[in-house]
């Protein structure tokens, strides 16, 4: 009987350590999982952020691109308005000239 006792002590002992060594493998195995997580989710975001610093370069050369053009298109304006000037200015003159003398008379 006392072996019988001595050997059911012996199963329970090994059976609490055999508990005891899943436990430990799940707390190891939750760890890393977190780690895992975590880890993904650093790269996730680091490629995000990569793709988001490509698209603001991208958007940044395509609004110089715009404001150059802008700005080509005003300087052409401003130069047909300054021929118009230079081409008229005299009968201009001339004509707010004989309107005001022409409203005095």
């Amino acid at each position: 009987m006392d072996d019988v006792l001595k050997r059911i002590i012996e199963i329970e002992d090994k059976a609490q350590n055999i508990v005891e060594d899943v436990k430990k493998e799940s707390a190891e195995f939750d760890e890393f999982i977190d780690r895992a997580i975590l880890d993904m989710q650093q790269d996730i975001e680091k490629k995000a952020n990569n793709e988001i610093d490509c698209i603001k370069k991208i958007e940044a050369e395509f609004m110089e691109d715009e404001i150059n053009k802008i700005k080509e298109i005003n300087d052409e304006n401003l130069k047909r308005i300054n021929k118009i000037y230079e081409e008229n200015k005299e009968k201009w003159v001339l004509d707010a000239f004989n309107m005001i003398i022409e409203e005095r008379s």
